[in-house]
């Protein structure tokens, strides 16, 4: 690979670096993908367990597909995904006066039971319709303001306030901390899609990523799993290619330098100074770089697996994305049960779930604090269902302390995150949900990657005269 020379190295091999991969590799671009684990996906990954479970790292979802980035990146790819359809979407269940409501579109209509009962008053249809009408000049306004202190004045009264919360936490991040122009971007389009919610028919969620990558290779791309990149060159002011250092199994460290005419960076932006150096970039935008230290956004829960007829036992129907169940004096409680719907993510007869709250990264570094709230989640739990202790079976608690929802902070959404291209260092790019990319979940990463990669090739058009 050393007498190689490729169009476009990319770093990293989850969401957003495969669908990169895919793009470039099909609008005509020599394409290297680089990933340092053994498998693609990244935080987007799906572990299978010796007992027959594959679970996710983490609840994910494909928000607004008719509206958002991941149908377009499938149009250019003229490639027709398998995906399911919840019905119904999402649950929404008072634990203290067992009231249940199930939302089967996100109309107005859809929401006319959670405004009556937890809305006061209209309020929450009137912040569906502002979020509907919304722009993104509006959303702009708001990068610097906290989602509490913007829409809380839509009312004060507590089951509102709640409401707002709830709503919030779907982007894993709290009111307090989570920036409002991004709420407006994330949710303008998902209360106005068709198809608010879905998620790949079989595989998890790594599939998606599998499915890119082999695009990729298909387009004449090559993939490197395993690889960890050391280094990104630079030569006066401009990338020329990456350094890598693999230690084999009989114990050899194999080392080499490939050539690129640029370089696509898709892993966080927090550990970006660990493969290049800081005397690259301007003091700016190593500040804005380190302002991304320890401001993620955080989840704590449990996930259960549990025997089937167990599900006879929910006061919703499981076959949703997820519930958003309230506990008199708490925060908002998010339950999923992926296997419910999806097919192979569980053995025969059993399934698994998650229950789980937003928490914010002080709260995570409490250790005691977290160890209490496990346990109060525990009980929650057996509350719900009676009959869990008896149909259990294995289960695990911890916390999310990963970089999900970066992109959502107060003061670092919108122009205040770092952007798609370097104004640095010369075909240098970026592409991920910490850099230029918009929507909840899974839709900022391939929003990102999408913005990165037109503006890749159009650069590399430029560059040279051979490029499609």
């Amino acid at each position: 690979m050393e007498n190689e020379i490729y169009d476009v190295i990319i770093i990293g091999g989850g969401a957003a670096g495969t669908a990169s991969a895919a793009l470039l590799s099909k609008w005509g671009l020599k394409v290297l993908l680089i990933e340092k684990s053994d498998h693609l996906g990244g935080r987007a990954s799906t572990l299978s367990l010796p007992n027959g479970f594959r679970i996710d790292t983490g609840v994910h979802g494909i928000p607004y597909y008719d509206l958002g980035a991941l149908k377009k990146i499938e149009n250019e790819l003229e490639i027709d995904l398998d995906l399911v359809d919840y019905t119904p979407l999402l649950a929404f269940y008072d634990a203290e006066e067992e009231i249940n409501v199930e939302v089967f579109d996100f109309s107005n209509e859809g929401f006319k039971e959670v405004d009556r009962i937890w809305g006061h008053g209209g309020k929450f249809i009137e912040l569906l319709n502002f979020l509907r009408n919304s722009t993104d000049d509006d959303a702009d306004k708001l990068d610097n303001i906290s989602v509490k202190d913007y829409f809380g004045k839509y009312s004060q009264y507590h089951q509102f306030q709640q409401l707002l919360r709830a709503i919030n936490g779907m982007i894993t991040i709290t009111p307090e901390l989570g920036s409002a122009g991004e709420f407006v971007r994330s949710f303008s389009k998902l209360f106005s899609s068709k198809r608010p919610i879905t998620y790949p028919r079989t595989g998890g969620i790594q599939s998606l990523s599998e499915l890119m990558g082999s695009i990729c290779e298909t387009y004449g791309g090559t993939i490197l799993t395993s690889t960890p990149v050391q280094e990104i060159l630079v030569k006066n002011g401009k990338v020329v290619g990456i350094k890598t250092k693999k230690s084999e199994k009989d114990g050899r460290i194999l080392q080499q330098e490939i050539k690129a005419d640029s370089i696509l960076v898709t892993i966080p932006l927090q550990n970006l100074f660990e493969i290049i150096s800081k005397e690259h970039f301007s003091a700016s935008f190593i500040q804005k770089i380190h302002s991304l230290k320890d401001k993620q956004s955080c989840a704590q829960g449990i996930g259960v697996a549990f025997k089937e007829e167990l599900l006879d036992d929910f006061p919703w129907n499981p076959k949703c994305w997820g519930a958003i169940v309230f506990q008199p004096g708490k925060r908002p409680r998010y339950l999923s049960v992926p296997s419910a719907l999806v097919e192979g993510l569980a053995p025969p007869g059993q399934h698994y779930m998650f229950y789980g709250v937003v928490a914010t990264p002080e709260e995570i570094k409490d250790k005691k604090a977290t160890k209490e709230r496990l346990k109060v989640l525990i009980n929650e739990l057996n509350n719900l269902f009676p009959r869990l202790k008896k149909l259990k079976g294995w289960h695990f608690s911890g916390s999310s302390e990963m970089v999900l929802g970066t992109a959502k902070r107060v003061g670092m959404t919108g122009a205040f995150k770092p952007r798609n291209v370097s104004e640095d260092v010369e075909g240098l790019f970026f592409a991920g949900d910490t850099a230029e990319g918009n929507g909840p979940g899974l839709e900022c990463t391939y929003d990102s990657a999408l913005k990165c990669s037109r503006k890749l090739l159009k650069w590399l058009q430029t560059q040279k005269g051979d490029i499609p």
